[in-house]
């Protein structure tokens, strides 16, 4: 891990993502080192459902946040969506629904503030069909979505240039929680379009 090369972070920043989802006590919440970036950093996956109901019949919803490390709006968004999620304030969803979400998919990036990963590749670009991802945090990814074979797969992004942008895009992670989480999402998509960044499936069935 080269900590030497660091040169700024936005918030949420890395540490903080570790923090929150390491804080966050759910009975619907369950977390895994889904595995190590580039550099060696652990990227943490998020399990969200309700356990009292079977997975069997429960439809998959695979997300990911942080993906370009310049774009702090997709990390905020992630999670807002995840606090939001184990409020209580939608138990229906959480029985018919799991959630996977990675709330930092590229923590290199995000400690340099950086848009693509310390191996200098766009992950975002990495899923192609009939080719297994490049990098180590997409092929992460893309090894929990062939195993749970999400019925949708969204990919949180925010406006490219990062600090630059925040002001106008989106409100920083730190003023977020005094909002009401379950319109947060949807505030940030009509400050910011393109914050919700493409749909995309990156498995097949």
């Amino acid at each position: 891990m080269n900590d030497k090369i660091i040169i700024k972070e936005q918030e949420p920043t890395y540490a903080q993502v570790l923090k929150f989802v390491k804080g966050i006590k759910s009975k619907y919440v369950k977390v895994e080192i889904a595995g190590k970036s580039f550099e060696g950093r652990e990227i943490p996956v998020m399990f969200i459902t309700d356990p009292a109901v079977s997975d069997e019949n429960k439809q998959v919803v695979l997300i990911s946040a942080g993906t370009h490390g310049s774009e702090e709006a997709g990390r905020a968004c992630g999670m807002a969506l995840v606090e939001y999620l184990v409020s209580g304030k939608d138990k229906e969803t959480l029985k018919k629904q799991k959630f996977v979400i990675f709330p930092c998919v590229n923590p290199d990036g995000s400690l340099r503030d950086s848009y693509n990963n310390a191996g200098n590749i766009n992950i975002y670009k990495d899923y192609v069909f009939g080719k297994e991802p490049e990098s180590a945090e997409g092929k992460i990814v893309w090894a929990y979505a062939k195993k749970y074979i999400p019925e949708l797969c969204i990919d949180l992004h925010g406006l490219a240039g990062g600090v630059n942008s925040t002001e106008e895009c989106v409100p920083i992670w730190r003023d977020v929680w005094a909002v009401d989480h379950s319109t947060l999402t949807f505030e940030i998509v009509s400050q910011a379009p393109g914050v919700l960044g493409g749909l995309q499936h990156v498995a097949s069935g």
